[in-house]
């Protein structure tokens, strides 16, 4: 990991904002509210006259105070205020390096706040949004989600029913970074909306490593209810496929490869290789989700061809899903323009398709200037209306709200 040394004058000051390309520190003087509109790539620099994805503009980057406990307890936040223990988020930071800026939102974060480590006083901290990098994508797609839900959770009080609870699902968990970023991102709209005390989620996370232990520490740190009447947060060890027939050695083979893999940096066993295979529609129904899924994330390593590949699959998301982030993991432009084209069959709208540029080198230039993208990335949404109206065969609508 590289180390910057910090400002100077930083260390004489107790309020500190993080510079726009996320590289340092600068003494931030009196108060007032931060301009944090500016769009900074992690490659080409400020990108003038244009504005960040749409869903940024309903909250406003993480401010707070950064105690000398967080940097004894080696910790670190993002711009959302995720707090995580610093070994876990930079876990994977060589392999992140390796692909050049891929990964520059997360490794960046990891640098600042090791500039942070020797100091000796408590800071109040001001973030800016993140530099436009492979992950921006996904964040995008996240708060999307969130402000989608809250849009829709108004209409329905507004109509005297009872809202649903927000649920979001992460396929290829591990410690649950995306979930954790949803509930931060939940929780802040709604408290700017003053609907913070009104809101209840569901989440559901899945990995073939079991990083239970550490999905429940982080939920501990982030206070996200567990299991009560704010919501719950389960966690599955296990390898999803596809709902219709599938090859279940070949399945567990896999599956067994990722705990090898993951196990060290997610916090689990590598023992616990012996792992089950299990249809997407079999966990959602085996932890009770909601009729509606708000999100459904999907980073697992190759996996992600098989699983949308039979008609099965593709209703059961038609039915329940609106919106899913895949992280795609082939060098083949075609294998994910056929993916592409079967969403689009299914009657999803796509929203961005971002392919790796690993084996042509080539930058992909988007609304925010060119970026590495390492996997490649694949955004849809559900073109049909889901509000829990109308629940599949089989899904009661009690699931929906089960504090009621």
């Amino acid at each position: 990991m590289t180390s910057v040394p910090i400002v100077p004058e930083a260390r004489a000051c107790p309020s500190l904002l993080i510079q726009p390309d996320w590289t340092g520190w600068s003494c931030q003087l009196g108060a007032g509210e931060l301009n944090s509109t500016g769009v900074w790539n992690a490659i080409s620099g400020l990108v003038p006259q244009v504005s960040h994805e749409a869903a940024f503009g309903h909250l406003s980057p993480w401010q707070g105070k950064f105690t000398q406990s967080h940097t004894q307890e080696v910790l670190v936040r993002d711009f959302l205020g995720f707090l995580c223990p610093r070994d876990l988020y930079c876990g994977h930071d060589s392999a992140h390096r390796s692909y050049g800026e891929a990964y520059a939102i997360r490794t960046r974060v990891c640098d600042s706040f090791l500039q942070l480590q020797d100091l000796h006083s408590d800071y109040y901290l001001s973030f800016r949004w993140p530099v436009v990098s492979e992950e921006y994508f996904e964040y995008a797609a996240v708060l999307s989600s969130v402000v989608e839900y809250l849009d829709a959770f108004e209409e329905e009080k507004l109509r005297g029913s009872t809202p649903r609870p927000f649920a979001f699902v992460e396929l290829g968990a591990g410690y649950g970074h995306w979930s954790f970023a949803a509930h931060l991102a939940l929780r802040r709209v709604a408290a700017h909306r003053q609907l913070l005390d009104l809101t209840r989620h569901r989440y559901l996370l899945v990995d073939a490593v079991d990083a239970s232990m550490a999905a429940h520490e982080l939920a501990r740190l982030n206070e996200v209810e567990t299991n009560g009447p704010e919501g719950f947060l389960n966690f599955h060890q296990g390898f999803v496929t596809s709902s219709g027939h599938f090859d279940l050695s070949a399945s567990r083979a896999y599956a067994a490869w990722i705990v090898r893999s993951f196990s060290a940096a997610w916090g689990g066993s590598s023992a616990s290789a012996a792992v089950e295979a299990v249809s997407l529609q079999a966990v959602l129904v085996m932890y009770d989700m909601p009729c509606v899924i708000d999100m459904l994330d999907v980073d697992i390593q190759g996996g992600e061809y098989h699983l949308f590949s039979t008609n099965e699959t593709m209703s059961l998301l038609k039915q329940r899903v609106r919106r899913i982030h895949i992280g795609l993991h082939s060098q083949s432009a075609h294998r994910n323009l056929v993916l592409k084209a079967r969403f689009r069959r299914w009657g999803w709208g796509v929203k961005w398709l971002w392919h790796s540029n690993l084996q042509d080198r080539m930058l992909r230039e988007t609304p925010w200037g060119p970026v590495v993208f390492a996997d490649g990335v694949l955004t849809v949404v559900n073109s049909r209306q889901l509000d829990g109206s109308q629940c599949p065969s089989g899904i009661q609508r009690a699931t929906l709200a089960p504090w009621i």
